[in-house]
C-alpha cells in the first residue's frame, strides 16, 4: 500500500482513514532533518503496531464483512482524528517548554495520549462488529508480520522476550529493505525504462516476499498454524498502488504520475507495505 505521504508509521496507518486538514497539518511540518518527536512516535508504532489493524477498516468489503455499521465507522475515524489532534497539540506544548523532555518522559507522555483512543476504538469494535473476524482480515493482509501486533501475538501465544525479539527482527528487516530501496528506486528515477512503474512494483514485491520469509522463521511450527487458522475466509481486496518513479512523458505531469519524493515522506521511514 502507498504509505509515502506521512512522517512516522503510526502516522501512516491512522491518516489513511483520518481527515485531510489533519493530513495536511502533518506533511505542513517543518522539514529540517530527523525530529526526535517523530522518532519517539515510530519507537512506539514498533512497541506496539495495533493501530495497523484498523487500517483495513478502510475498505467498505471489510466493513461489511464484519458488520461494523457506518454510524460506527464514523465514530472508529472521529477517534483517530481526535488522536492524531492531541498528538499535534502535545507536541506545541512541549516545543515551548523548558527543559526538554528525555526520549524516555516524551515516550511516556505520547502512549499516555494516544492510548486512551485506541482503547476506545478497540472497545468499539469489540461490542458493534465481528472483531474476530476483523483480526482475521488484519492477519490475511500482513501474514507473518501481523504477529508484531499485541493482539495477534496473544492468540498464537508469542510474548514475553520472543515477542520483543521478533519486533526487533521485524524492525531491522524493514530498515534493510528500505535502503535497498531507496537505491534501487534512484537508480529507477534516474533511468525510467518503458514500463517504469513495473520495476518498482518488482522491488516492493521482493521486499514483502523476503520479509515474510524471514519472520517465518522466527515462529513455531505451532504460532505459523494458529497464524493461519486466524485468517478465516479469504477477502478479495482491492489492489493497492505502489509508487512508481515519474512519468515523464506527456501525460505525467499530473501529481498522481510522480513517484515517491522527500515531500512525500519528509523525515520518516514509512513502510510502504
Amino acid at each position: 500500500m502507498n504509505l509515502w505521504r506521512t512522517t512516522t508509521q503510526v502516522a501512516c496507518a491512522l491518516l489513511l482513514i483520518a481527515s485531510q486538514p489533519i493530513a495536511s497539518q502533518l506533511n505542513a511540518q517543518p522539514r529540517r532533518g530527523p525530529d526526535p518527536f517523530f522518532d519517539t512516535l515510530r519507537e512506539i508504532h514498533y512497541d506496539n503496531p495495533d493501530n495497523e489493524i484498523l487500517e483495513v477498516l478502510r475498505h467498505e468489503i471489510v466493513r461489511e464483512a464484519i458488520g461494523l455499521k457506518t454510524e460506527d465507522w464514523n465514530a472508529v475515524r472521529q477517534n483517530i482524528r481526535e488522536s492524531m489532534e492531541s498528538v499535534f497539540k502535545l507536541r506545541n506544548e512541549l516545543r515551548k517548554q523548558q527543559p526538554q523532555l528525555s526520549q524516555t518522559q516524551l515516550k511516556q507522555k505520547l502512549v499516555e495520549t494516544m492510548q486512551p483512543y485506541q482503547e476506545k476504538n478497540f472497545q468499539l469494535l469489540k461490542e458493534r462488529s465481528d472483531f474476530q473476524r476483523l483480526i482475521g482480515v488484519y492477519v490475511q493482509t500482513r501474514n507473518f508480520r501481523s504477529a508484531a501486533t499485541n493482539i495477534v501475538a496473544k492468540e498464537i501465544g508469542l510474548e514475553g522476550n520472543a515477542l520483543i525479539e521478533f519486533r526487533e527482527k521485524k524492525a531491522e528487516l524493514w530498515h534493510q529493505k528500505m535502503e535497498e530501496m531507496r537505491r534501487k528506486l534512484g537508480d529507477n528515477i534516474r533511468n525510467p525504462g518503458d514500463n517504469q512503474r513495473g520495476p518498482s512494483n518488482l522491488l516492493f514485491e521482493k521486499a514483502e516476499k523476503d520479509i515474510e520469509l524471514a519472520l517465518k522463521r522466527e515462529l513455531t511450527h505451532d504460532q505459523r498454524q494458529k497464524l493461519e487458522a486466524l485468517k478465516g475466509e479469504l477477502i478479495e481486496l482491492p489492489e493497492a498502488k505502489r509508487p512508481g518513479p515519474p512519468n515523464r512523458g506527456s501525460e505525467g505531469r499530473g501529481r498522481d504520475n510522480r513517484g515517491p519524493s522527500p515531500k512525500d515522506c519528509p523525515d520518516c521511514e514509512c513502510p510502504p507495505f
